[in-house]
């Protein structure tokens, strides 16, 4: 792949998901792409990338062709810190204020869920802290993400064993359950949980976010270190609407509010309330 073409996939994919990839991603680029060259038998990127500026292309290939850039890396507890703080400091205010009550659904939003880990982490916690508490389950998680591939494992909530052996056992035998498959253990979200969840394909490049309003919590994490300053300063503006009063931003632990936007309120280590 020359610079120059380089240059015109980068250009396309910021377009299309905020996404900014720098010239030393060439090669990672290059070689996620010839698997659809080899797909679809086309002789060369450059063919490529012109049926992708076709109007076959951009209703069917561009989506195949983001699920490859994307990268998806997540587990059940990803830097458990937070989670715990969600348990023990953001729950009891909101259970104190009524928001988490029979009458009072709780909204959150995990923008960026991937293969689900993260939302159905967060259900597990609320179903724990609801349990310790005698409230009644009163939340909803809708779970986010631009690519079809790890939305349809997310709506599965179906994961080998090595992906859920780290959890605690109660955990584990709570709200999975564990069958045989083709002599492969997999290990099955149960329906009592997924009930909570909600799983859309969405696009944090969307200029509508009137879908996502009245959240009380946003989880999105290790996504905005893909996005570059111009972009992380609009989507963190649109959180800004989408939160209702004092609710909460989650991002990841390597990530920083810092010079994009004075609107939150850092509470604990990459946790914030909106202000």
């Amino acid at each position: 792949m020359s610079d120059e073409l380089f240059e015109s996939f980068s250009g396309l994919i910021y377009s299309l998901c905020g996404i900014f990839l720098p010239l030393r991603k060439k090669s990672m680029l290059t070689s996620r792409l010839l698997k659809r060259l080899s797909a679809l038998n086309f002789r060369s990127l450059q063919e490529y990338y012109d049926f992708l500026l076709s109007p076959s292309g951009r209703s069917e290939e561009i989506i195949k062709m983001i699920d490859l850039v994307t990268t998806n890396k997540t587990d059940f507890f990803r830097d458990e810190r937070q989670f715990n703080f969600l348990s023990s400091e953001v729950l009891p205010v909101l259970a104190n204020g009524k928001k988490l009550s029979a009458g009072n659904r709780l909204n959150i939003w995990s923008a960026g869920c991937s293969t689900g880990e993260e939302p159905y982490t967060i259900a597990i916690v609320l179903s724990e802290f609801c349990g310790r508490n005698n409230l009644e389950n009163s939340f909803l998680i809708t779970g986010t993400d631009i690519s079809t591939k790890v939305l349809e494992a997310a709506r599965a909530g179906v994961y080998r064993d090595e992906t859920v052996l780290t959890l605690p056992r109660h955990i584990l035998l709570k709200y999975f359950t564990k069958k045989k498959i083709s002599g492969r253990e997999e290990y099955h979200v149960s329906l009592e949980l997924k009930k909570y969840i909600k799983i859309l394909r969405f696009n944090l490049m969307e200029n509508d976010f009137k879908p996502m309003n009245n959240m009380d919590i946003i989880y999105c994490r290790n996504v905005i270190i893909y996005f570059d300053k111009q972009t992380q300063k609009a989507l963190f503006e649109k959180f800004h609407a989408c939160l209702k009063n004092g609710g909460y931003l989650f991002i990841g632990s390597s990530e920083s509010l810092f010079n994009i936007t004075d609107k939150f309120r850092m509470i604990a280590p990459s946790v914030y309330v909106k202000v």
